[in-house]
């Protein structure tokens, strides 16, 4: 969630060196309008207020308890297109009699209250903390995955703020020159902070919207890199999960059954018609790109991740992908998986399936998974690992 007005926050003392870990969050979000969800607002409804707004999760309140009893965001949305189309069980905490009544309404294409959505997906609750609480405590909770939290006002109960991990990356990327300690770690690069290789999702280009959608719900990540299905499997594009609100905006629930690789174009010709540039937001970095540069980048574009590349186009910058409509799409099997790309492993092509241990789906299935080798390739250079706001913000907690 990236609030207006948090850019317009200044560290205090004008352009005089600061300890940035004693900043206050409360300051990070003096100049936010929260917006929030009624608790019986339909689902639907609450999702265009996150399109409408550009957030990408909202607290719910419910009027009559008075309180806050969730957040909602597009995971949550995502299990629970998921959970009526069956291709999820709901969680077995919350098999309650009024859930199977819910599900019973959506199915019969009936309205639901958001309040049965909220935290549905269990991986994103509401998290509060108070104003005064320093930015080195709230970088370290993000470090751990957290992706918002709740500046919460401790005598009223009032929201003061929701401060997100894009605004923290934002607010020290553009401050850094009066951070003098942080200066010193953000010029380090991506390869000494051993950010530059890590496991990067695959799904292939043919492979259906749901199935990526469920594969990122149970993994537990945020995006999947959409691959060409051929021995040279190219970087195409990205599927992330605020992608769903393209389709949620048009109503267009078949747009599940369609392909990765449609939905990709269809992203690609909205965020066109909306800023007038003809690419893909698709960011690559490379291994020699400092954490200064990916965190500046990461701010600008408001992107969530950054591919990392082995030659990227500039060394200390950025490159992004060309339009996936020029590339050509080479059709995959009725049934594709998901595939864990793992650096080092990028020129042995496996026959067995990659031996890590698969999350626990709702339904207590074990997805398909496999190792389809080798590494893609971009036209940026081959990738290596993607860099997340949490994998930063790890980066960036105080050891001591």
């Amino acid at each position: 969630m990236d609030p207006a007005g948090a850019s317009s926050a200044s560290p205090s003392g004008g352009q005089q060196a600061q300890d940035w870990t004693r900043i206050p969050a409360q300051q990070l979000v003096q100049h936010q309008s929260v917006i929030q969800i009624d608790s019986e607002l339909p689902i639907e409804e609450a999702c265009e207020v996150l399109i409408k707004a550009g957030i990408s999760s909202a607290p719910i309140y419910d009027a009559k308890a008075r309180a806050y009893i969730g957040m909602f965001d597009y995971r949550d949305l995502i299990t629970y297109l998921l959970i009526v189309i069956k291709q999820m069980a709901v969680p077995t905490s919350q098999q309650t009699l009024e859930v199977k009544t819910l599900i019973r309404k959506a199915a019969q294409m009936q309205q639901v209250p958001v309040r049965f959505a909220a935290d549905l997906s269990t991986q994103n609750p509401f998290y509060s903390i108070v104003p005064e609480t320093t930015l080195s405590h709230v970088v370290a909770i993000f470090g751990y995955g957290t992706h918002r939290m709740a500046v919460v006002d401790e005598q009223s109960g009032a929201i003061d703020g929701i401060l997100s991990q894009s605004t923290v990356i934002h607010f020290l990327s553009q401050h850094l020159a009066q951070f003098p300690t942080l200066q010193t770690l953000a010029a380090k690069t991506l390869q000494e902070l051993q950010l530059a290789e890590s496991t990067v999702f695959t799904v292939n280009a043919s492979s259906r919207v749901m199935d990526a959608m469920k594969a990122m719900v149970d993994y537990g990540v945020t995006s999947l890199a959409v691959v060409d299905s051929d021995d040279n499997a190219g970087l195409l594009g990205n599927i992330s999960l605020t992608d769903i609100k393209y389709i949620m905006k048009h109503r267009n629930h078949a747009f599940l059954w369609k392909s990765c690789m449609e939905l990709i174009q269809f992203v690609h010709l909205e965020q066109g018609a909306q800023d007038g540039q003809d690419k893909a937001t698709v960011f690559c970095v490379s291994p020699s790109t400092t954490l200064a540069r990916a965190m500046a980048l990461l701010a600008a574009t408001h992107a969530h991740r950054l591919w990392v590349t082995t030659s990227a186009t500039n060394t200390s910058g950025a490159s992004v992908v060309g339009s996936p409509s020029t590339i050509s799409v080479v059709a995959n099997p009725p049934h594709p998986s998901v595939s864990p790309v793992k650096h080092g492993l990028a020129h042995r092509k496996p026959s067995a399936t990659l031996h890590t241990s698969p999350p626990r789906t709702a339904s207590g299935a074990t997805p398909n998974v496999t190792a389809n080798m080798p590494s893609p390739l971009t036209t940026s250079g081959r990738v290596v690992g993607i860099i997340s706001l949490t994998d930063v913000l790890r980066a960036l907690t105080p050891t001591d």
